[in-house]
Parts: structure tokens; sequence; C-alpha cells
């Protein structure tokens, strides 16, 4: 067996990363649990108006799918999860949702499933956040969204 040399520094940064993520990766993964409870939700209801057996059929298996996936995130620990990528926007928050600027009527949509910060309805903030979870909705780009920080914005500001 070969043993692998890693210096001290290299250690310690990444035990002072690791320290400094559990937090938002704790966030991101109840954030990922919400989500995904959501989605069940909306696609139990969508199964109880399906009309068609091909209806029936694809919400089940989504519904298997979201059922592995729940299971998945609820036995991970947080030093387990691995954050997305932060993103960075202006935006109003409008009705849960990030409505960037300009907005597309294809999207992308973010809905905010959690967030640390308090959001106020048709504030301009300028949001950090982690898409955590895809959510269902057409051929359009849609995630649920941990929100990490937003602060006071406007349009008109450069930074």
């Amino acid at each position: 067996m070969k043993s692998i040399l890693v210096p001290a520094i290299l250690l310690s940064c990444l035990t002072v990363s690791c320290v400094v993520d559990r937090p938002l990766k704790q966030a991101c993964l109840q954030a990922t649990l919400a989500a995904i409870d959501s989605e069940i939700g909306r696609h139990n209801a969508w199964l109880k108006q399906a009309s068609t057996p091909e209806e029936v059929s694809e919400c089940k298996k989504e519904l298997a799918r979201l059922s592995t996936d729940k299971k998945k995130y609820q036995d991970m620990k947080p030093d387990e999860y691995v954050l997305p990528q932060k993103q960075t926007m202006p935006g109003k928050y409008i009705g849960g949702q990030i409505s960037p600027s300009p907005q597309s009527r294809s999207g992308p949509f973010y809905l905010v499933i959690e967030s640390s910060s308090s959001l106020k309805k048709e504030e301009k903030y300028l949001f950090e956040f982690y898409s955590v979870y895809k959510r269902s909705y057409g051929p359009f780009p849609n995630h649920y969204v941990y929100v990490s920080r937003a602060e006071n914005y406007s349009y008109g500001e450069h930074r």
C-alpha cells in the first residue's frame, strides 16, 4: 500500500473550508429536502387530476424517482453534500420567486424554497443563491433555490 503525504497547510485549509461551508451545506441540504417535498406534493395533486392511464403512469414514475431522491438526501450528512455553484444576480422578489432583470417569458425561473435573508415582496435585491433542485415546469428551466444573501439593490447602481 502506498502512502500519500499531504502538506499540513493543505490539510488545515481543507479542514477550515469544511467548517466554514458546513452551515451553508446544512442549509442547502435542508432546502433540497423541502424542494423535494414540494415536488412530491405537486405530483400527488397531478396524480389525483390525471385522466388517462399514461398520465397516471407518468406521475407514479416521477413520484418513485422523487421518493428515491428524498431518501438519498435524508441519509446524507451535510459534509457529503456537494454545494451547487453560487449564482449572483439582481432581481425582484415576486410571489416567492426571484424575477431577474430583465425576465424572459421562457425562464429560467427561480423559486425561493428557503432563505437566510428576510425578503419583502416587490423589493429589488442583489441575490446570492444556490439552485438546490430542479422543478418540474414544462420545457422551461426552473429551479428551487436557497438564498444565502440578499441585499437591497437599485438597478441603476454599478458595483
